[in-house]
């Protein structure tokens, strides 16, 4: 009986390693899409907070040179980008952008609850240091 079970274990232990291995071939490949490249190539910054039912993600891009348009200068904007994923299987995901933020600073993100998290930020306009905030919720922003 323990003969026979050995045979087993060895006969088993042949299968399983005669089985075909595939390995697993990697290829890098160049990124031909234009708007990604830059949006990659120029992030600042990112900020990352999640609840129990959705994972928010904001990246701070940079514009191109002189687009904060403060003569005798080079200063950029930021576009803010505001990505929402749910963790479903199948999860649905929502992509917002603020536009020609010019100086954000003290970007923050509360989790105020798990349907709801608080993103604020200050800017400059014309001069003044100027304060944003919004609600970000699992479909999306509420102001």
């Amino acid at each position: 009986m323990q003969k026979s079970i050995l045979s087993f274990f060895g006969l088993l232990l042949f299968v399983l390693l005669s089985l075909p291995v595939h390995a697993q071939n990697l290829s890098v490949q160049k990124v031909k899409a234009a708007d990604i490249t830059y949006v990659l190539n120029n992030i600042r910054s990112t900020h990352k907070t999640e609840t129990a039912n959705f994972i928010v993600n904001v990246y701070a891009v940079a514009n191109k040179r002189g687009s904060a348009k403060q003569s005798g200068s080079d200063e950029v904007t930021d576009h803010l980008y505001i990505a929402i994923s749910s963790f479903d299987e199948n999860p649905q995901q929502l992509l917002f952008v603020i536009k020609d933020v010019y100086g954000p600073s003290a970007i923050k993100m509360i989790k105020q609850s798990e349907e709801a998290i608080q993103l604020s930020f200050y800017y400059m306009q014309k001069g003044k240091r100027k304060f944003f905030t919004t609600v970000i919720k699992q479909d999306g922003l509420h102001q």
